[in-house]
């Protein structure tokens, strides 16, 4: 339908895939007299605003946000919410959201029908609840941000997603909130920095995005791509529907499928749990959060997933694993997250509530815990996790010795020990990528062999098969499982949730 516009006004995204449409709609609105405009209302800074001295993008986190605190100009003022809507073109028609029947089908309205009942998406309520947060939650921000048993963060991801709220609008008031403070002699320095930084992450996220392109898809470092991942769709199945037998880990991802959102600590232990303990590709994970998540950000997420993969060139190695134990101890200590998200364990002592195959049988008899029936074991030991990502090491550590002076290697000493920062060679360089594959493939037989398998039995050992029958499994293994969720409130068969999802 013509409208006889004369001029079209948007908003810049930063993807490969958006950037390369909206340049087309440009040139073929340019080719018929039409004026074109686009604005950065997503970002502090564009992303060819913030380079290093040879007019390079940053590589690291660190000099890429020291630099954005440099800048010799502040970020652009918001714009003032309009006064009303625009008014309507005279002659058009215009369809209400109900009579849209591409939008989301009955099935998948009645799936996300609890959405409605948890998530505000109008503007006012993203300004309440930033509100809320500067006079409640960010003095104590710098102690409390990765508590997972208690309402730390904003939770203003959605909204900023959809544009409810601008990160401009965000940043000022908290600007004004420490200047309030500062004059009257509080100091909430720290909170209010460390408040920042985290919404540094999301411009970083669209800072590598735009600068490469290909960080959706494989590592930034291109040793890393030579990761031997275990393919295995029943273990991938059980992490998405919260039955690794890792009670941190399932709490948060039946309260992503819930409510579509989960903590951001949360976020990093059930990722971490899936690349390095499953040893599950990072893009599976992206494409799971992407479908699952309210909040779903295609650049916010696959920074998250490089980072705990590794991918890098300022994130741990990928011989690093989160210590589960220490996670739960420091940031659900009491057990209160896990109890909410996990009920059939929440009559569990708080000394066993993050490790129930550690309570004695009267134990969890009297909580009404039947490990194997109502909740899993374990699918993997921790013994076991560690020996896994150890030989898929032994792989990316072939790759990085194989790669001497590219990007993300070591500079004269073994991999892990130094991780090389910047100057930063294009991951894509082709004249190492023959290299890369030679040392992945080396030795690659037999690797399937040498790995622990899945679903080991915490007491006895056992290896426990997805093939095996009902009769043959003593213990809990997935496929069982999964037919005892009716007490848990989850439906196995048509797992899939779309609709009310971003993506």
């Amino acid at each position: 339908m013509e409208t006889g516009a004369q001029a079209v006004f948007f908003n810049h995204l930063y993807d490969s895939i958006s950037m390369v449409r909206d340049q087309q709609v440009k040139d073929d609105l340019r080719s018929n007299g039409i004026l074109v405009q686009s604005f950065n209302a997503d970002l502090l800074y564009e992303p060819w605003e913030v380079l290093d001295d040879q007019q390079q993008p940053y590589t690291t986190f660190k000099s890429f946000w020291d630099r954005c605190l440099a800048m010799p100009y502040a970020p652009p003022l918001p714009v003032p919410e309009p006064t009303g809507p625009l008014p309507a073109v005279p002659g058009y028609s215009s369809l209400e959201l109900h009579e849209v029947d591409w939008f989301m089908s009955p099935e998948q309205e009645a799936s996300t029908e609890a959405l409605a009942h948890r998530w505000d998406p109008a503007g006012q309520a993203a300004v309440a609840r930033l509100e809320a947060f500067l006079s409640k939650g960010l003095p104590s921000f710098e102690h409390d941000r990765a508590k997972t048993d208690r309402e730390s963060t904003t939770m203003l991801s959605p909204w900023i997603h959809f544009g409810s709220i601008s990160v401009r609008h965000i940043y000022y008031r908290v600007a004004q909130k420490h200047a309030e403070w500062q004059s009257a002699g509080v100091d909430k320095g720290k909170s209010c920095l460390d408040f920042l930084q985290q919404m540094g992450y999301r411009e970083y996220s669209r800072y590598l995005a735009f600068h490469f392109p290909f960080i959706t898809e494989r590592s930034m470092l291109a040793h890393l791509r030579a990761v031997p991942w275990r393919l295995d769709q029943s273990a991938f199945k059980a992490w998405r529907q919260g039955l690794t037998g890792y009670p941190l880990v399932d709490a948060g991802m039946r309260q992503l499928w819930s409510m579509g959102w989960c903590h951001n600590r949360v976020r990093v232990v059930a990722s971490h749990f899936l690349v390095k303990h499953l040893l599950l590709p990072w893009q599976w994970g992206l494409k799971h959060l992407w479908d699952c998540q309210i909040d779903a950000d295609l650049e916010c997420d696959a920074l998250g997933w490089q980072y705990v993969s590794g991918c890098l060139s300022d994130a741990h190695p990928f011989s690093y694993m989160v210590d589960l134990e220490q996670e739960w101890k420091r940031f659900d200590p009491d057990g209160h997250y896990v109890r909410r998200w996990l009920p059939v364990l929440s009559q569990l002592p708080t000394q066993y509530i993050n490790q129930p195959w550690k309570a004695p049988p009267e134990v969890l008899e009297e909580a009404g815990v039947e490990l194997g029936l109502n909740y899993p074991w374990p699918i993997i030991t921790p013994d076991a996790a560690k020996q896994g990502v150890a030989l898929a090491s032994q792989v990316v550590e072939r790759c990085a010795a194989n790669s001497s002076g590219s990007s993300g290697s070591s500079s004269g000493t073994a991999y892990g020990m130094l991780a090389r920062k910047e100057p930063y060679r294009a991951p894509t360089d082709p004249s190492m990528m023959s290299s890369f594959l030679a040392a992945s493939i080396q030795g690659a037989s037999g690797w399937q062999e040498k790995l622990p398998p899945l679903y080991i039995h915490s007491a006895t050992g056992h290896p426990l098969s997805l093939h095996h029958s009902a009769q043959q499994r003593p213990i809990w293994g997935p496929s069982l499982g999964l037919g005892a969720l009716a007490g848990l409130g989850f439906k196995v068969a048509g797992e899939k949730r779309t609709g009310g999802m971003a993506g």
